[in-house]
């Protein structure tokens, strides 16, 4: 077989997912693909068939299952390309039916079911773990995962390690504005109290006036209410809510900003051994970083210096602000070495091997 039709799964809006187009770049280098996504906006071509978002996740969710099964049905395929655990789901349905299909998973989170809050959420992430006993291929999102899942989940083979290494196509490159005296930090995972919001808040307040925070990202009116509580009682006018931006708009934003701040909790194995994309999404946009402490965040930070792991934030943002120039030359040397490896590439390669396509 020298080319594979392949029903590319995905629950998520690709304007709004790097993981998810650069999966699609994987999968185009692997045969013609028939596109089933969500977006605001629904509409149907030769290629893709994509389903309007709703206010309500279930009525979505049933909606995407709904035009999967049928495009299923409807078409031949040699594969399916599953995109995260919500669509593991679909996967097991139409296995049901079309058991000839190779089937190739990405694992880019590490829930176990308990993990998470809802009934819907438990049963996906079950729908998953179930499905990586039958997947052909298996894809995680970095070596730690790849070695946790292989040994939690007894696979036969260890997942393909693909990490979330993307960065904005800004076609002006990474101008920051005139400099003015303040340090613009950037955090892009907007105001979840799970995300170490405030203690990051907090931590603002105890650093000085040369620093200016934007919160970037989709924010419930709680949330918002709760910060602003917060930044009321602490006077902190130096922190702005920026709201969402779309992929475009937030490479332009970050690409005027100094420093990005990465921060996960430690309350389960997928904030534990977080695969973060936004930290290379700072990096590639020339910004150094402060982290959590995670192992893999405080590795990337140590080895190549382009940033610093603490969880209370305000030491590792007064470092870096007072070693700006020092850091951001790690930055670029760093930036270089990602440049020379083509990661899409290599998973394409590592892919057809398994799959005995070469």
């Amino acid at each position: 077989m020298n080319s594979m039709r392949i029903l590319y799964l995905s629950f998520t809006d690709k304007n709004f997912d790097s993981r998810t187009r650069d999966l699609l770049e994987v999968a185009h280098g692997l045969g013609e693909i028939f596109y089933v996504g969500m977006a605001k906006t629904q509409y149907v071509d030769e290629k893709n068939c994509v389903v309007g978002i709703s206010s309500n996740k279930i009525i979505s969710f049933i909606k995407f299952v709904i035009v999967a099964l049928k495009c299923a049905v409807q078409q031949e395929y040699h594969a399916l390309f599953i995109d995260n655990y919500h669509a593991s789901l679909c996967a097991l349905i139409i296995r049901l039916f079309r058991k000839h299909l190779l089937i190739i998973q990405d694992v880019r989170e590490l829930y176990l079911p308990e993990n998470l809050p809802s009934v819907f959420g438990k049963m996906l992430v079950r729908c998953e773990k179930r499905l990586m006993k039958q997947a052909d291929v298996v894809i995680c999102a970095n070596d730690i995962r790849s070695k946790i899942c292989k040994g939690m989940f007894h696979l036969e083979n260890f997942p393909i390690v693909f990490e979330n290494i993307h960065w904005f196509n800004n076609s002006e490159g990474s101008k920051h504005e005139e400099k003015d005296g303040s340090i613009k930090v950037v955090i892009t995972d907007g105001l979840s109290r799970d995300r170490m919001s405030d203690e990051c808040i907090s931590a603002i307040n105890s650093l000085d006036k040369r620093f200016h925070f934007y919160i970037v990202g989709a924010v419930s009116e709680k949330e918002v209410a709760h910060a602003r509580s917060l930044i009321d009682v602490h006077k902190l006018d130096h922190l702005h809510l920026v709201g969402k931006l779309d992929y475009l708009e937030l490479g332009k934003f970050v690409s005027k900003c100094d420093i990005g701040i990465v921060k996960y909790n430690f309350n389960d194995l997928n904030n534990i051994f977080c695969a973060s994309g936004k930290i290379y999404e700072f990096l590639m946009s020339g910004l150094p970083v402060v982290t959590t402490e995670q192992i893999v965040l405080k590795d990337l930070c140590s080895k190549y210096g382009v940033g610093v792991a603490d969880n209370g934030f305000s030491d590792g943002l007064t470092e870096v602000a007072d070693n700006i120039d020092r850091f951001k030359l790690c930055v670029k040397n760093y930036q270089h070495k990602v440049m020379l490896t083509n990661y899409i590439d290599d998973c394409k390669q590592s892919i057809k091997e398994q799959i005995g396509l070469i």
